[in-house]
């Protein structure tokens, strides 16, 4: 079992809230929650297999539940929150990867998310 004080967001679900999740699918873009027990690696090919099939396909992270987006544009809030982001841009195998490098320090891949202040 995973140590909640380490690692935070560990627990039961008590709820899932869709809305949010169902107009970010539609504007394909997916949001996923991230703790310090992801990988960047595993992160990233996380976001690869959701983003599978080609076209464009955005796959954003937050660490903290209710930092999560309720609709799209993200606010400066929510981008403030950020923890990692994923954008394939199209079947080529285009890619951008950025993590939140007080989160993620010196990930192996990708490179660290612009200071939004």
């Amino acid at each position: 079992m995973l140590d909640a004080d380490r690692f935070g967001l560990v627990g039961k679900v008590a709820a899932v809230h869709t809305e949010g999740i169902q107009a970010a699918v539609d504007a394909d873009s997916i949001p996923v929650l991230v703790s310090l027990g992801d990988s960047p690696v595993a992160l990233v090919d996380r976001a690869r297999s959701l983003c599978a099939g080609g076209g464009y396909c955005r796959v954003q992270g937050w660490s903290d539940p209710a930092q999560v987006p309720a609709s799209l544009p993200l606010t400066d809030s929510a981008r403030r929150s950020l923890r990692f982001s994923f954008a394939a841009a199209n079947a080529n195998g285009g890619e951008a990867v950025f993590f939140d490098c007080r989160l993620f320090s010196a990930p192996d891949i990708g490179t660290c998310l612009p200071a939004i202040p």
